[in-house]
């Protein structure tokens, strides 16, 4: 049976649209989306996170996991973490129901070549950092507070969900101040590399508005299998998986956009030194201090990881920003 406090988030009627809203310091979306629309984007997302984890635990038994150097524990809060995400999703559907909407229906999913339980959760670390920042960067498309209020109460668990995956594979749980948020058609971008072409049902198509992914794809070269954290100054090598002219690339980071010149002979760029935690690169037209759009970014986001030790911290300097 469902919850009062469940039928309560979704009690009143929301219509119209949402003017678009700066996500990061340069801005990022340039269209508007409804609140139906959101809630859908939120359950694509889900639905992935679910089929990651469920892969994870029923492809590695408590033997496996011991063997990779993990705990039979370890594998037990995998199974915590879909029975949340599960609610997660049945809440969604729920109140986009409530709302009048037709609820988006899951894909197909592949992670590539995945041949042990290390490499594929290093494989997917875009997946692991994609729900906080996803629910944080919708907020700014969200008429209604109280679909706001629902969509806080959800990203906060998956900020658990992805501090303690983080610590699992050896990272920093909390590698900077700031959550970075993504718009939702950078957001489904990310996830749509993860998706089987094909394998969503038609009428999904028609419930997307908006939200469409940034063709084509990129990859990153030099993360190695499995993914190794790049360090700030570091060179990082990019390669999208269809020719583009990108002049430069955008690294997104926390509330930061940084555009630097991109050399395409070498597919390679220089990381922002204060670059933390989970990053993202965007090939793009942008030049830095102009909006990073959908319009001016030739590539979809790709995931990258700077992990900061603690110690790094400890000289330094704290800056204070008015509000």
């Amino acid at each position: 049976m469902k919850s009062a406090a469940l039928a309560g988030l979704a009690v009143a009627t929301f219509a119209g649209t949402v003017t678009s809203l700066p996500i990061n310091a340069n801005g990022t979306a340039a269209y508007s989306v409804g609140d139906v629309n959101v809630l859908n984007f939120a359950l694509i997302l889900e639905y992935l996170e679910l089929n990651l984890y469920e892969t994870v635990v029923t492809t590695y038994d408590n033997n496996a996991f011991e063997q990779a150097g993990f705990t039979a524990n370890d594998r037990s809060t995998f199974k915590q973490i879909i029975n949340q995400e599960k609610q997660h999703i049945a809440f969604l559907q729920d109140n986009v129901r409530m709302l009048g909407g037709e609820v988006i229906q899951p894909c197909k999913y592949n992670y590539g070549d995945a041949p042990d339980l290390k490499t594929l959760l290093n494989a997917t670390d875009a997946v692991n950092g994609l729900g906080p920042s996803a629910y944080v960067g919708a907020g700014g498309f969200i008429k209604s507070k109280v679909v706001l209020t629902a969509g806080a109460a959800i990203g906060n668990i998956e900020t658990r969900h992805n501090s303690w995956l983080n610590g699992l594979i050896g990272r920093s749980e909390q590698p900077s101040a700031f959550q970075l948020p993504l718009s939702p058609t950078q957001s489904y971008g990310v996830g749509s590399q993860f998706i089987v072409s094909g394998s969503c049902p038609e009428s999904n198509s028609a419930l997307m508005g908006a939200i469409t992914a940034y063709p084509p794809g990129l990859a990153i070269t030099n993360k190695g299998y499995p993914a190794k954290p790049l360090e700030a100054g570091a060179t990082i090598y990019v390669k999208p998986n269809k020719a583009v002219d990108a002049p430069r690339i955008a690294f997104i980071y926390g509330f930061n956009t940084t555009i630097v010149d991109f050399d395409s002979s070498t597919g390679s760029a220089t990381v922002p030194y204060d670059t933390q935690g989970q990053s993202y690169v965007v090939l793009t037209t942008a030049y830095q201090g102009e909006t990073l759009n959908d319009e001016n970014s030739l590539t979809a986001p790709q995931a990258f990881y700077v992990d900061v030790p603690a110690q790094s911290f400890a000289n330094e300097q704290v800056s204070t920003y008015d509000f």
